[in-house]
């Protein structure tokens, strides 16, 4: 005769056309979560991805695809962030072009620049002065304060500046934001009317080999 074991069959088995939830649960294939950073979303949640909005439906992400705004920066003794988000110490005594929509021959509409010199005893260098050539004016900023200097080159772009705490912001119509601290510290920001990707300068996308071209014998830090 027979023996049939009645006895309990170690693991978790959920019925035909459902899976597992992780949580003891069984659920349908089509609820299953997404997952992001780490963390857990279930069917039909959304989240936010910079200016984008990400729901999780049948296991994958479905995203938006709006163009969104981008910051770069450069702070202190010769740090730099890129649009990329990519950081680095680059110590360059020199005037570098940081930002610019100006592409070999084709006519852009601003380039931003700033004048490194020496500071400290170390080698390192800091941004002593900034300057934005926004159309057909100059702007120069400089030990705290700005001076404009019409030039009589380029087409007339509306701009304002105001006072925001410590920061002087300089903002103009065509979706570019400049923020300085008055001292070695400027965030660029674009709005997503440009398309960074084409920027061009040291805190453009993949500015680290451009740099490194410029010169082996420079001090180069690169922060993974």
């Amino acid at each position: 005769m027979e023996k049939i074991s009645t006895g309990c069959v170690s693991g978790c088995v959920c019925p035909s056309g459902l899976v597992s939830d992780g949580n003891g649960g069984c659920i349908d294939k089509d609820q299953c979560p997404c997952i992001h950073n780490g963390h857990t979303y279930q069917s039909g949640e959304s989240i936010k991805i910079d200016c984008n909005t990400c729901s999780c439906q049948n296991r994958r992400w479905t995203c938006t695809t709006n163009q969104c705004s981008a910051t770069c920066s450069i702070y202190g003794d010769g740090h730099y962030r890129t649009f990329d988000d990519k950081r680095y110490v680059f110590s360059g005594n020199c005037e570098y072009s940081l930002v610019q929509d100006f592409c070999n021959s084709t006519s852009g509409t601003f380039r931003v620049i700033t004048e490194n010199i020496p500071c400290g005893s170390t080698g390192t260098t800091c941004s002593k002065a900034i300057k934005l050539f926004l159309g057909s004016n100059e702007l120069r900023l400089t030990d705290g304060s700005f001076q404009v200097v019409r030039r009589d080159a380029g087409e007339e772009i509306p701009y304002q500046m105001r006072t925001m705490g410590l920061y002087l912001v300089i903002e103009t119509k065509n979706g570019l934001m400049l923020i300085w601290d008055r001292k070695t510290t400027i965030h660029i920001k674009l709005g997503p009317e440009y398309n960074v990707s084409k920027i061009k300068g040291l805190l453009s996308f993949m500015s680290v080999l451009r740099i490194l071209d410029l010169s082996q014998k420079r001090s180069i830090k690169i922060n993974q």
